[in-house]
């Protein structure tokens, strides 16, 4: 059995190597390993901050490979879970909650950043552009997530 990849061996960005590509089975450890630092990676810059964009990529693969992941059903639980969780944090931002993923139009930006420390902190576009192409993965990540 192969081992899991190191984190400089995973492509936490999109996640293509899960979906669509299947790079192994879903049932190969590699892949379930790559599915779970996708998600985690992908609610780690939603929830703590940093920098951040297309998390819809990853959450997209993550969530299209469930059904077949070679994971416990808990396991499928807890990741369908977060897969929600995180969608719902990006919807909540189109509605202009201080999260701030997306621009005045209540649309999803390409990027984002934290700007500021403490109390102060706020999350904001990098760019005043909605981005279809997020808004696309948005979509199919939602409607994966909320069948």
């Amino acid at each position: 059995m192969a081992s899991a990849p190191s984190s400089s061996e995973t492509f936490s960005y999109g996640g293509y190597l899960v979906w669509p590509v299947a790079l192994h089975p879903y049932s190969d450890p590699r892949m379930v390993s790559e599915t779970d630092h996708v998600v985690a990676d992908a609610m780690s810059s939603l929830e703590y901050g940093g920098n951040g964009g297309y998390e819809n990529r990853g959450l997209l693969a993550a969530c299209t490979t469930l059904p077949t992941l070679g994971v416990t059903p808990a396991w499928k639980g807890f990741l369908a879970s977060t897969i929600q969780r995180a969608i719902g944090m990006l919807a909540e931002s189109s509605t202009q909650s201080p999260r701030g993923f997306s621009t005045d139009t209540g649309l999803l930006s390409e990027t984002w950043a934290v700007h500021g420390s403490g109390p102060a902190a706020h999350v904001v576009p990098d760019n005043d552009a909605p981005q279809s192409w997020e808004e696309a993965l948005f979509y199919l990540t939602a409607r994966c997530a909320f069948p």
